[in-house]
């Protein structure tokens, strides 16, 4: 009889979170072999999507090992601060299993009917550069203020990009609106031909670096680098003026027991420099998108993204993380293998 695993997803977990853990479920096949029997339970978002498992567990499973995947309200806020300070948001959905695949970059496993959805919609006959634009947030700590995306969006469009709104509820009446429209793995079949998205640290960011779509990513109360993917292009902005910044990463426990200390409340978000972002968006344009990455990825500027990424988590002492983000990056290859390269009238071709 083969050795059995259950990996038991507990808690409300959101889509982000399980896109990162599905590196964890390769790290079990891996560990244990192609014979093991390894199973989930609960909602497991993009984790069901993996060929590392055998599918979900009927009720008269009999694991001989089950993986526990449990938020803090079951963990416990002290043991859930350990696994808050590790470098990654996949390093600490790894360690529930305790074993780390060779590549942590999470993955999608998309089929045929989200991509073939996708080319239905006709995405890539818009014109580049195609930016894909959600605006959703129902965290005010997460959240950058409705308003700005606004703007981003109008500046995408006045700089000669095509935009598309993707997300649940907010609608911006700018771009083609797929919101609301689409599940969020056809959402991340879509951005497979965008050339970049913008939007809050939330699921849809994750599905982005996922589709291996470049990000330009606001984020407030964690460490951003925990959130990018080995190997992706992730613009992390955040508050230029604040001091609390990261307070999740640098005290979990204490920043749950005496909540925000900013004022206003939610001053990371609610206060951001409508400026601060409008200078990323333009970095973006000018530095990244006016080499028409579309035609193949261009590495100078990654690569000067990745350094100041870097710097940061070396600052913070995690350099094993640091050193797998370099490594991950000298691996990519140009153009991006998740696409046929097009050119900006939509057609495609070989170059």
């Amino acid at each position: 009889m083969s050795f059995r695993v259950l990996v038991d997803f507990r808690g409300p977990w959101g889509l982000g979170d399980l896109v990162c853990a599905e590196p964890m479920l390769r790290g079990l096949r891996e560990f244990h072999g192609p014979r093991a029997e390894i199973r989930i339970r609960g909602h497991a978002g993009n984790c069901a999507y993996s060929p590392a498992i055998d599918g979900q567990a009927p009720p008269d499973f009999r694991p001989d090992r089950v993986v526990p995947v449990r938020l803090f309200t079951e963990l416990g806020q002290r043991a859930y601060a350990a696994l808050e300070a590790l470098p990654s948001l996949v390093d600490h959905l790894c360690a529930y299993a305790a074993h780390f695949p060779q590549n942590r970059t999470p993955m999608l496993h998309l089929g045929p009917s989200e991509r073939e959805l996708a080319q239905r919609l006709g995405v890539k006959e818009l014109r580049h550069p195609i930016v894909a634009l959600c605006a959703d947030g129902s965290d005010p700590f997460r959240a950058l203020p409705l308003g700005h995306f606004q703007a981003l969006g109008k500046e995408v469009l006045a700089r000669g990009g095509s935009l598309i709104e993707l997300g649940a509820r907010e609608r911006l009446g700018l771009g083609h609106d797929l919101v609301g429209k689409l599940p969020i793995r056809a959402a991340a079949a879509v951005l497979e031909h965008c050339d970049l998205f913008i939007g809050n640290n939330s699921g849809l960011l994750h599905y982005a670096q996922g589709a291996d779509c470049p990000v330009l990513g606001f984020f407030s109360l964690a460490l951003p680098e925990r959130f990018i993917h080995e190997g992706r292009l992730v613009v992390a902005v955040q508050h230029p003026g604040l001091s609390c910044l990261d307070c999740m990463t640098r005290d979990f426990e204490g920043r749950n027991a005496r909540g925000c200390t900013a004022q206003p409340e939610a001053a990371c978000m609610r206060t951001f420099p409508l400026q601060t972002a409008q200078d990323a968006l333009a970095r973006v344009f000018d530095e990244y998108l006016s080499q028409r990455p579309w035609l193949g990825r261009d590495l100078a500027f990654g690569r000067s993204v990745l350094e100041s990424q870097v710097r940061r988590l070396r600052a913070q002492g995690f350099h094993e993380r640091a050193d797998r983000m370099i490594a991950a990056w000298s691996k990519i290859q140009t153009p991006r293998s998740s696409r046929e390269p097009c050119f900006s009238n939509g057609k495609t071709g070989s170059f």
